[in-house]
């Protein structure tokens, strides 16, 4: 899964991927360009899907590749976790918020200024990036399963702990303002 930041990313991915490696779907929805690959193990979807294809695509694979390589925190792992896959993304400053198997990130990519805007991107090495596919690829499913299974455990955890601290937040805030006596300003 990629998206418009990614797309050279998602590009050095074609390129590298192998025959011989298992089928690669790369959804890649940005209405300006398009990514193709003739290889006949990688099918390319650029449209967008609608919500219940796309839920359907991620529950289906229990292995996914996500391209945030930006210097942001991608919501979509999580929901990923939530249907039970293992994400392999690029480790940045905010790898810390996801569940770490640390087979799973990847930190073998060069970390450059963005010419345009603020912040950074992170363009993937092939020959690393290579090595971490056929290391991942080599797993078996039942592996990928109970996997699967503790990345849904994690998440669902840190959305309990979420809502007690974002409840509590907003609770103190409204007791706050009972507190507070209408005046007049003379």
């Amino acid at each position: 899964i990629c998206n418009h930041h990614d797309i050279h990313n998602a590009e050095i991915l074609l390129d590298l991927w192998k025959v011989e490696w298992p089928q690669l779907v790369l959804y890649y929805d940005n209405a300006k360009n398009t990514l193709t690959s003739e290889k006949e193990n990688i099918l390319v979807i650029n449209e967008r899907l609608l919500e219940p294809d796309y839920k359907t695509m991620i529950n289906y694979y229990l292995l996914q590749i996500y391209f945030v390589s930006e210097s942001e925190w991608n919501p979509m792992v999580y929901e990923a976790y939530t249907c039970e896959n293992n994400v392999v993304f690029i480790g940045n400053e905010y790898s810390n918020y996801y569940k770490n198997h640390n087979n799973f990130i990847f930190h073998g990519f060069k970390k450059e200024k963005h010419k345009k805007k603020y912040g950074n991107r992170y363009v993937i090495n092939k020959e690393l990036f290579t090595n971490k596919v056929e290391d991942l690829i080599s797993y078996n499913k039942q592996t990928l399963i109970t996997m699967g299974k503790e990345n849904r455990r994690f998440v669902l955890e840190k959305k309990r702990e979420s809502r007690k601290k974002f409840e509590g937040y907003f609770t103190k805030m409204l007791d706050m303002c009972d507190d507070y006596q209408k005046f007049t300003i003379p």
